[in-house]
């Protein structure tokens, strides 16, 4: 296997490993509430999905990684959770995919600008 490929797949399955990780502590340790469901929803999951994959590379424009992995995360979500699909949680959570679709893809539209001097 190519050395990118597989720190490509690395990078597109970092985000949702992590993000698993980390709905064990807001699911079992604290519960969901409407503070708990706003925070890992709505912050927590598009830091890690645009964060945690450039620490596995030196190029840090990762929005078709970030996407990916997002994707893959809420596809499992929605699969998980389907027959509760008439409840506020479930909402919340398709709300949060698009608006965190569209939150990352602006957020790396700005980083590259930024990052490319025009001079």
């Amino acid at each position: 296997m190519d050395y990118n490929v597989a720190n490509k797949a690395l990078r597109i399955l970092s985000a949702p490993v992590i993000l698993f990780i980390l709905l064990f502590p807001f699911g079992f340790i604290t519960g969901w509430n409407l503070t708990t469901l706003v925070i890992y929803w709505f912050f927590l999951t598009p830091f890690v999905a645009e964060y945690v994959p450039t620490i596995f590379s030196k190029d840090k424009n990762q929005l078709v990684e970030s996407l990916t992995g997002m994707l893959i995360f809420y596809s499992f979500m929605g699969f998980m959770t389907y027959k509760h699909y008439q409840t506020d949680m479930f909402f919340i959570m398709l709300v949060s995919c698009g608006i965190n679709l569209g939150s990352i893809t602006v957020i790396s539209k700005v980083k590259r600008v930024y990052r490319q001097p025009t001079y």
